[in-house]
């Protein structure tokens, strides 16, 4: 195996072990219990605030609070399964790299034990 090929196997591996665990951390949170119970439970809060809020011009402005406030939670689900995709993307990247430099695995599985 040639120079350019070792590097580009280390850079793949580098991403797989920098993205794999911050995709592991953002998985940790997306299914801890407490974290989602919190989530749901502002939605389900603001939820309320908005059908409460006066209705017409009255009420224009706290809705509009409230949209952004709801908003900033799907922003924080959506960027913790972002950080898991792009660990799995890593990983793709690798086995790509790999099967590209003649190098045998295929498993997706195996590339944590290459790394």
């Amino acid at each position: 195996m040639d120079d350019q090929a070792k590097t580009e196997i280390q850079l793949a591996e580098d991403r797989v072990s920098r993205d794999g665990a911050r995709a592991e951390e953002a998985r940790a949170l997306i299914d801890n219990p407490m974290l989602t119970e919190a989530l749901d439970t502002f939605d389900k809060g603001l939820y309320s605030l908005f059908l409460a809020s006066p209705p017409g011009e009255a009420g224009l402005a706290e809705r509009e609070n409230l949209h952004q406030l709801q908003r900033a939670g799907r922003v924080l689900r959506t960027y913790l399964k972002r950080v898991i995709d792009n660990g799995e993307i890593a990983k793709d990247a690798l086995l790509k790299t790999l099967a590209h430099h003649g190098v045998g695995v295929t498993d997706p599985d195996q590339v944590d034990k290459v790394v």
